[in-house]
């Protein structure tokens, strides 16, 4: 039980500094590292102590790396036509913006396009044959003949 609450206080020590700055919070981090390698020698300690650590490291990160990418947007955005940032401010508004990382984008590009009923946005600064291939122009093909208004911003 006693590394039960003492893996809890490393989880809060990484949390707490994250809060803070993720800088501090990978620090602590290393901290947690060298500190485990020169006091337990025992092996199944050390890994779940490096578990705790760089685990609680990974969690934040992720969410922390969506933030980013809002902030991101919401900079990109300030400098369009008041018309587009209405249409795009309002879909944040409701809840229709999600950001997304790494290989969440074709996935979900398709399945949204092919959900759309009324409009269709999609910012992105880094647009390629990969997204636009036969596949998605059918799909785009498709929506269209649905009504559905589509505005692609890259």
């Amino acid at each position: 039980m006693a590394v039960v609450f003492w893996q809890l206080g490393v989880i809060s020590t990484i949390v707490i500094a994250h809060f803070f700055s993720r800088k501090i919070a990978f620090y602590i981090v290393i901290g947690w590292t060298i500190w485990t390698f020169l006091v337990i020698s025992y092996t199944p300690l050390v890994l779940i102590q490096l578990g705790t650590a760089w685990g609680t490291w990974s969690v934040l990160s992720s969410w922390k790396r969506k933030d980013i990418e809002l902030e991101k947007l919401r900079k990109t955005i300030k400098d369009y036509p008041e018309q587009t940032r209405v249409l795009i401010e309002d879909a944040g508004n409701k809840g229709r913006v999600k950001p997304l990382i790494d290989s969440e984008h074709y996935s979900f590009l398709l399945t949204a396009l092919q959900n759309s009923r009324s409009s269709f946005l999609v910012l992105s600064g880094w647009v390629s044959d990969k997204v636009i291939d036969d596949v998605f122009i059918n799909e785009l093909k498709q929506a269209m003949q649905r009504g559905v208004i589509i505005l692609v911003i890259a």
